[in-house]
């Protein structure tokens, strides 16, 4: 595989990751938000309008639409790398499809380093 293949694996290995922190952060921020509005003095914190409240959770969920696109995305490729991947043994195979579908998250990152990132054949 070559470099450019490389980090574009690399991303797709992290980027649910990274986009399932941020919606977490978003959520608190729409908590703040929404809380803030039943404040007794409304003056104390700038609310939102209820429109714009909206607007954030619609974002909120089309965030969270592409959360699971990508993690079931994400979940195809590396299965179908791992189990076309000639330099794993059998056990191996089975052993990072087993983390894949249980901790996908983590250990398609993990297997993207170890066995994408640090292979030398290019």
């Amino acid at each position: 595989m070559s470099k450019t293949g490389k980090i574009l694996t690399g991303i797709l290995a992290f980027l649910p990751l990274i986009v399932f922190i941020l919606m977490i952060v978003l959520f608190f921020g729409l908590i703040v938000a929404f809380f803030s509005a039943l404040l007794p003095d409304p003056s104390a914190y700038v609310a939102q309008s209820p429109d714009a409240m909206i607007g954030s959770f619609v974002g909120f969920f089309a965030g969270i639409f592409l959360l699971v696109v990508l993690a079931v995305f994400k979940l195809i490729y590396f299965l179908i790398h791992i189990l076309s991947n000639q330099k794993l043994s059998n056990d191996e195979k089975l052993l990072w499809v087993i983390i894949g579908i249980f901790i996908g998250s983590i250990g398609f990152p993990v297997y993207w380093y170890l066995k994408i990132w640090k292979d030398n054949n290019v």
